[in-house]
């Protein structure tokens, strides 16, 4: 496994996932990928963005507010 903390840290968030949202986030990365992010610099910073404004809405009332990767609040 690796060492390197940023991935782990992903990894510890993906293993705190219920198994639907993992289905989920695998596809997710799959399309990402799909879309040219780990070769088009415009196509990442665009689903950058994308994803900012997504995890900026409102989503009412939740639960946890502490983060799945590394579990701060």
């Amino acid at each position: 496994m690796t060492n390197n903390k940023n991935v782990l840290r992903v990894l510890n968030g993906f293993l705190e996932l219920s198994t639907s949202e993992k289905i989920e986030l695998k596809k997710e990365i799959d399309d990402l990928i799909i879309s040219g992010v780990l070769t088009n610099e415009y196509t990442n910073l665009s689903k950058k963005r994308e994803i900012s404004v997504k995890m900026s809405a409102n989503l009412g009332p939740t639960n946890n507010n502490n983060c799945k990767c590394c579990g701060r609040g």
